[in-house]
Formats: structure tokens, sequence, C-alpha cells
């Protein structure tokens, strides 16, 4: 799917794994992969957010009172990634991982 994309430095591998590892590193990190026999189909990961999570600093407007809430309460989950093989794709499989 980015493969067209790799020429872009957000695309690129080096900058993925850059961002993997700081993802991954996060607590309550989750990964959950797709697989069928010994194919790995898709995935997807991410993690909790906790109330001093700098994920929304950039929105112009102050976030839903709903969801300063549930920052606070520790019940934001973050989906930093989700792919699907493109082979495999349009069948349902990112909606089941997510």
């Amino acid at each position: 799917m980015y493969a067209d994309k790799l020429s872009d430095p957000f695309f690129a591998v080096e900058r993925f794994s850059e961002r993997f590892d700081g993802h991954s590193s996060a607590p309550d990190f989750e990964l959950v992969m797709a697989t069928r026999d010994d194919d790995i189909l898709g995935y997807i990961y991410g993690f909790r957010l906790g109330p001093e999570s700098q994920w929304f600093r950039d929105l112009r407007d102050s976030l839903p009172s709903e969801l300063t809430r549930a920052l606070v309460d520790g019940d934001v989950f973050a989906v930093c990634e989700v792919m699907v093989r493109q082979a495999w794709q349009r069948r349902g499989i990112a909606t089941a991982l997510h």
C-alpha cells in the first residue's frame, strides 16, 4: 500500500521503525495480528492514552468534556497503525482487528 510512497521521508522504513519503537514503549501497548496458516494478513497496534498525553496537543479547539474525562479515567486507546496486505483488503479484516 505504501510501496509507492517510500520516497516520502514519513513513509520510509527507518521512520516507521522510529515511530514503532516509540509507540511500542508506551504503557499498555497492544499489537494484534490477523493470520491465516503461517501468513500475516494484517495488524493493528496502539496504546492507552493517559491524562498527560500530548496526542491532542495540536487541536485548535479545546477537547470536549467527555474526551477529557475519558483521558483522565484512562479510557482512551490510540490506534497508531492498522494495515492489511493488499491481497486481503476489502474482506473485513481491518474491522475485525479494530
